[in-house]
C-alpha cells in the first residue's frame, strides 16, 4: 500500500509564506525593537515605517545622562560594520550625531545622544546607507549632585555626556539666580542704587566701576544683577570665588537647554496660555517663555524667593514673560532667557563663525534658531545644520533636539553674527546668550550674540559654575 501526498497549491503556499514572514518579523521587533528601511531622507517622518528587515542583533541595554548603551551580536559572530550618522528623539526631526560613529566590533557600544528624558520614549538611529533603526520604550536615568554638594543659592544640574558635563558626581551646580554682589557678608545681594553702583537707571550693578567690585559674588534672589565690562572681568570675578568656579561654558548652557526643552511645563500654548502637561506639548506650536523682555518696567529685575512668583516684577505679564524654567530633577532656575544678557566662556575667531546667506547669495547676520531645510514660511533664511559654512560650530552647540523653531514659532531665540566674515579674519569674538529687558522680540533660551569682539566693553552678566 502506497501513501499519496497531495501537493500544496501555489495560493496556499503564498499565504503560508506571508503568515510565517509576519511571525518572524514580529519576533524580531519584539526582541530587538529595531527596524531598517531601505532609504530615509532628512525630511522623512519616522511615523512612516516601511520595508522592515531582520536586524534582531542590536538591542537597547540602558541609558544614563544622555549616553545610551546597545548590545551588538550579529548572527554567526559576523562582524558587520555600520555607521550611525543622525538620530531623533521620539518623532521629532533628525539631528546629526556628532561625531558620527562606526560600529565595527561585537559586544556593547554606546552613543552620546544627549537625551536626558527618563522615559519611556523612542530613539531612532539613521545609518550612513540611509536605513534606520527604531528602539521603543526606552528608559534612562540621570545622575546629578546632591543639593548639599552645591553652594548656597546654587542648584544641581544633571550632566550630559554629549557635552562632557557629567563630572565626578553626575553633573554640576549652577546659580539659581543671576549673580549679585554681597558686600557685607550676609549672603544677600544688594541693590546697586543703594551703593552708587548702578549702571544708568537699569537696576544693574556695574561691577567694574571704581569701588563697586568689593565683596563676594552670590546667587541671590535679592539685589541688582551684575554686569561686567567684558568676558575677561567676568572670568576674574568667578575665579575669585575659588579654583572650582568658572564662567559658565557654552556646553554647560546647552546642557541646561537640552534639559529644559524636554519638560512639558516649560512650554505654553500661545492661544490658551496653559502650560504643557505631556510630551506632546513640547513644541508642536507651543512656546518657551522669554522672561523679562517687556520694557515694562524698562530695567532688569531682582528675583523672588518664592518660585511660584515666576512673573515677579513684570507689569501686565502673560505666559511668555515667565522668568523660571524647570529641570528634570525638579529644580528651578531663573532668568536664562531674559532680564540680562550673560557671557558664556567661548572665544572664537571671526573666520570660524557660520557663513549665513540668503537664497540670492547675499550675506545676512541674524537668523532664527532653526534646524532643518526650510522655515515655516518656506524661505531658506536660516542656518542649516548640515550647511554651517566655514565654521567650527556644530549643531549641538546651537540647537535643540525637538523641532524647527523660529523666534515666533517656539520663542527659542535668534543668532546674531557679524557681517563681512572671511576665511582669514582672526578677530576674536565672544558668546553672549539669553536676552535682556528691552529686547521685546528676540530673547530666548538659545539666543546667541557672536557680534561682540573679545576686546570690546559691552556689559553683560555671567554665572559662575561649580563642580563638586
Amino acid at each position: 500500500m502506497f501513501l499519496r501526498y497531495r501537493s500544496v497549491s501555489p495560493l496556499i503556499a503564498t499565504i503560508l509564506l506571508i503568515v510565517v514572514s509576519v511571525i518572524i518579523v514580529t519576533i524580531v521587533l519584539t526582541w530587538g525593537k529595531g527596524f531598517v528601511t531601505d532609504s530615509f531622507s532628512q525630511t522623512d517622518s519616522f511615523s512612516i515605517q516601511k520595508n522592515l528587515k531582520n536586524l534582531e542583533f542590536i538591542k537597547f541595554k540602558n541609558g544614563i545622562n544622555g549616553r545610551f548603551f546597545f548590545d551588538y551580536y550579529p548572527p554567526n559572530n559576523n562582524d558587520l560594520n555600520f555607521t550611525v550618522v543622525s538620530y531623533s528623539y521620539n518623532d521629532y526631526p533628525l539631528v546629526p550625531l556628532e561625531p558620527e560613529k562606526t560600529i565595527s566590533s561585537l559586544g556593547t557600544f554606546y552613543l552620546d545622544l544627549g537625551i536626558v528624558d527618563t522615559g519611556p520614549f523612542m530613539i531612532n538611529l539613521v545609518l550612513s546607507n540611509g536605513s534606520y533603526l527604531s528602539f521603543e520604550n526606552i528608559t534612562s536615568v540621570n545622575r546629578f549632585p546632591s543639593p548639599n554638594d552645591c553652594p548656597k543659592g546654587y542648584v544641581p544640574v544633571p550632566g550630559n555626556y554629549l557635552y562632557n558635563t557629567v563630572g565626578s558626581k553626575g553633573g554640576f551646580c549652577v546659580p539659581k539666580y543671576e549673580m549679585k554682589l554681597d558686600n557685607n557678608g550676609d549672603g544677600v545681594g544688594k541693590l546697586a542704587s543703594d551703593y552708587g553702583c548702578e549702571l544708568s537707571t537699569f537696576n544693574l550693578w556695574n561691577y567694574n566701576s571704581v569701588g563697586c567690585d568689593v565683596g563676594n559674588l552670590v546667587s541671590s534672589a535679592e539685589g541688582s544683577p551684575i554686569v561686567f565690562s567684558g568676558l575677561s572681568s567676568a572670568r576674574v570675578a568667578c575665579e575669585s570665588l575659588g579654583e572650582e568656579y568658572h564662567v559658565m561654558t557654552n556646553d554647560e548652557w546647552m546642557t541646561l537647554a537640552r534639559n529644559i526643552e524636554i519638560i512639558p511645563n516649560n512650554w505654553y500654548n500661545p492661544n490658551t496660555e496653559n502650560w504643557g502637561t505631556s510630551i506632546t506639548d513640547i513644541g508642536n506650536g507651543n512656546k518657551l517663555p522669554q522672561g523679562q523682555k517687556t520694557l515694562n518696567p524698562s530695567s532688569s529685575l531682582s528675583a523672588a524667593l518664592d518660585d511660584d512668583e515666576g512673573y515677579f516684577g513684570i507689569n501686565d505679564a502673560n505666559s511668555s514673560h515667565r522668568r523660571t524654567f524647570y529641570l528634570t530633577n525638579g529644580e528651578i532656575i531663573w532668568d536664562l532667557s531674559g532680564n540680562i544678557f550673560e557671557f558664556v566662556d567661548v572665544v572664537i575667531a571671526k573666520k570660524d563663525l557660520p557663513d549665513l546667506f540668503n537664497a540670492d547669495g547675499t550675506e545676512y547676520n541674524n537668523i532664527n534658531m532653526l534646524a532643518g531645510d526650510y522655515a515655516i514660511d518656506g524661505s531658506e533664511k536660516f542656518a542649516k545644520w548640515n550647511d554651517l559654512g566655514n565654521t567650527t560650530l556644530t549643531f549641538k552647540e546651537l540647537y535643540l533636539l525637538t523641532g524647527n523653531y523660529t523666534r515666533n514659532n517656539g520663542n527659542v531665540g535668534y543668532l546674531y553674527t557679524l557681517s563681512n566674515r572671511s576665511s582669514i579674519d582672526e578677530t576674536l569674538v565672544v558668546f553672549i546668550r539669553g536676552g535682556h529687558w528691552a529686547d521685546t522680540i528676540d530673547c530666548g533660551l538659545l539666543t546667541l550674540l557672536t557680534n561682540r569682539t573679545f576686546a570690546g566693553t559691552d556689559p553683560a552678566g555671567a554665572r559662575c559654575v561649580y563642580y563638586p
